[in-house]
């Protein structure tokens, strides 16, 4: 029988992503159909780590409606989950990978344009292939409607170090991203201290939106991983990983950008859709804004 806290929890789950999904991908149409934003590789990637995103929140979604109904029919709410548990692994390498390309242009590093491009073919490579895995009998991972997070079945032969590889991948992958954004914090104050000058809104955009997103991402992954360990397992452990996972990929990104990109925000709420003349500020050397 389901309980009236699996209803409570299933509908938030599902009402959380039916509100903030729309917006979030208005902005992705936004920076697919205006040029002057997706021919910026910064925002290529940008565009690659929504997408992402949107298909991680969309998967805890419909694991909320296997909440709601009590059981995960036809294994849907599993399946669900091994897309995203790829897509997570594939958006820590592209958050990265925004970071480095923000550090090379910051730095003004010689390294060529297409380095990012290889290390995002890379990215989606690893994301794919952990969700592939998943899929055989090497590793497995189900979504168990009871405790609203998935979870990993080691009764499959691999399964354990899948765990430990994609849990090192995210802790390591993880504290490199913060390590760039703190040196392009650093790099950009003593720039400008060098020139007189103060940093742009933009650049102060960047490194807050980075953040942000790391503390989100860390505090995730501390409940994820150790919570169960520090804690006795207890329901709202489960919820808390859960929604902390539709907050962090299916609201916060949204709500960052419209909240600290004055254009954009512009742009999502034009009743023309995108506005009529866009200035994007280049954040890699060889971009020409339109």
């Amino acid at each position: 029988m389901v309980s009236t806290v699996h209803y409570i929890c299933g509908f938030a789950y599902v009402a959380l992503n039916c509100t903030f999904m729309p917006l979030y991908m208005r902005i992705l149409y936004i920076f697919l159909s205006t040029k002057s934003y997706r021919s910026l590789q910064c925002y290529q990637i940008m565009i690659q780590i929504g997408i992402v995103q949107c298909l991680i929140g969309i998967c805890f979604g419909i694991g909320g409606v296997c909440s709601i109904i009590g059981q995960d029919v036809a294994e849907i709410g599993s399946y669900a989950m091994v897309v995203a548990a790829g897509s997570l692994r594939a958006e820590a390498g592209l958050s990265f990978i925004l970071a480095f390309d923000r550090l090379r242009v910051v730095i003004k590093s010689t390294i060529p344009d297409f380095i990012p491009k290889i290390l995002m073919a890379m990215a989606w490579g690893y994301g794919i292939t952990h969700s592939v895995i998943l899929l055989t009998p090497l590793a497995k991972i189900s979504y168990i409607p009871e405790t609203f997070t998935p979870k990993y079945d080691y009764g499959a032969p691999h399964t354990l170090l899948l765990q430990e590889i994609s849990a090192v991948y995210n802790w390591v992958v993880s504290f490199v991203t913060f390590v760039m954004y703190v040196a392009i914090a650093v790099s950009v104050v003593w720039q400008h201290r060098s020139s007189g000058g103060s940093a742009s809104f933009k650049q102060s955009w960047i490194i807050v939106q980075a953040a942000i997103r790391f503390l989100c991402d860390l505090f995730i992954t501390l409940l994820f991983h150790l919570g169960p360990i520090i804690f006795t397992p207890m329901l709202w452990l489960n919820i808390f990983v859960g929604s902390g996972n539709i907050f962090n990929n299916a609201i916060l990104p949204p709500v960052l950008y419209v909240v600290l990109h004055k254009t954009l925000c512009k742009e999502v709420f034009s009743r023309d859709g995108v506005a009529r003349k866009t200035t994007v500020v280049p954040l890699s050397r060889n971009a020409r804004p339109s």
